[in-house]
């Protein structure tokens, strides 16, 4: 959706989110098919799909998954400093 409307915003939010650059709709079409060639988005998404994502990229995304299940009573056990909470619930960019 967001790469039919061109929103590079959102495109760029989503994949620091972990969102897969190019999955495949029951059009079997992607994002980079929707995209305009030479624009922003598909630029951007052009980049997205040749880079392996990094350990730390990786890491985060694993960790939110598991803090996502907490509660926020379970997270205040954890003992954490807020600014790493934020940092890997990707409050903070």
């Amino acid at each position: 959706m967001a790469a039919k409307q061109g929103d590079a915003l959102m495109i760029c939010y989503l994949l620091a989110h972990g969102a897969h650059p190019s999955p495949v709709d029951m059009n079997n079409k992607t994002p980079l098919d929707y995209s305009t060639q030479g624009s922003l988005v598909h630029t951007i998404l052009e980049d997205a799909q040749n880079k392996v994502p990094s350990l730390q990229a990786l890491t985060r995304l694993a960790f939110r998954r598991v803090l996502r299940r907490l509660n926020r009573e379970d997270m205040k056990l954890l003992r954490l400093p807020q600014c790493l909470c934020d940092y890997m619930t990707f409050s903070l960019l």
